[in-house]
């Protein structure tokens, strides 16, 4: 018999890495106990929360909810970021996916914050999403589409009058990040704790800042993920939380051109995985030299409330998890 309960994700990251191993096929991110373990610790005033489905004694669906903190313009709110939605395949089909996003938003555990989340384009997913979210008496709204974007080394660095370096502290990032000012963007929005919390991942991550003259005009968090793929593991370079002013394209380039360095360095090919990048034109993505990917997400913003003021947001740069 088929069933679901609410649980605290921390004590479940064992049986939820086991399922999303199992339910995504390569390449996909190597889904660990460690990985998740973190995302559910983010220093937050909400507290993460999430559900598991179960045939019997046996786990068979995991979805989780992890805090962030969001902002649009000037008013910016606690936030959820729903994810980790996986099925075992061998249990697809039966209504699980639509059985553990009812248990999870109508309990007490997911307060009434705003959902930030995201679904791979026109899947079975992304319709059980659709359908659960309005179901439980959230307004649903569009936060556009992102096609996976990737980066390939070239035979000499681009030349570029742009600075990229790591930032000294986190307080440099914070303060960088705190210039997206494009009034459509839900921008992700750490505070140093959290950014503290970003720099623990057990995945290798650097906070990169964008220099014009010695001034930020971007900056992104670097990831060194691992990824699952049909042969075992690889690592893979990404560039997350894009905030680019001025000149978007030439920052897109300076910070793509260092995260390839990077990766040659740490023993990839240097080719950088951009999941997310909000805000630029496809003209500017060109102008970057990044080529578009097979792979694409869409995103949605959730609210209980119809008036929340988040809901006019149109697209988000905050990682897609």
């Amino acid at each position: 018999m088929l069933r679901a309960e609410c649980v605290d994700p921390c004590l479940y990251v064992e049986e939820a890495a086991a399922i999303l191993r199992a339910a995504w096929q390569p390449p996909s991110l190597h889904y660990t106990a460690d990985y998740l373990d973190w995302q559910f610790r983010f220093p937050a005033p909400l507290r993460s929360c999430g559900a598991l489905a179960y045939e019997g004694s046996t786990p068979v669906g995991f979805i989780g909810a992890t805090p962030r903190t969001l902002r649009l313009a000037e008013n910016e709110q606690a936030a959820y970021v729903v994810s980790f939605v996986a099925v075992r395949p061998d249990w697809r089909g039966r209504g699980i996916a639509s059985l553990l996003y009812r248990t999870l938003l109508t309990s007490d555990l997911l307060t009434t914050a705003p959902v930030v989340t995201f679904a791979e384009s026109d899947s079975a997913g992304e319709r059980a999403l659709q359908r659960s979210y309005p179901d439980a008496g959230y307004s649903l709204s569009s936060l556009g589409e992102y096609p996976l974007h990737g980066y390939l080394p070239r035979l000499q660095s681009p030349e570029t009058s742009l600075q990229v370096i790591e930032a000294p502290d986190v307080e440099a990032f914070h303060a960088a990040a705190r210039l997206g000012t494009a009034p459509q963007t839900l921008w992700n929005a750490p505070t140093p704790d959290i950014l503290q919390h970003y720099l623990r991942d057990p995945r290798p991550r650097r906070l990169l800042l964008c220099l014009a003259d010695g001034e930020p005009t971007g900056c992104a968090m670097l990831l060194h993920a691992d990824l699952q793929t049909a042969h075992g593991h690889d690592a893979a370079i990404m560039l997350e939380n894009l905030v680019l002013i001025g000149d978007q394209a030439e920052a897109l380039k300076a910070l793509c051109a260092y995260s390839s360095q990077y990766g040659k360095a740490s023993g990839s090919n240097g080719s950088v995985m951009l999941p997310n990048p909000c805000g630029i034109s496809a003209q500017g993505l060109k102008a970057a030299g990044l080529r578009q990917l097979p792979s694409r997400f869409r995103g949605y913003l959730c609210c209980t409330d119809p008036q929340n003021a988040l809901l006019q947001a149109a697209e988000t740069n905050i990682e897609i998890i």
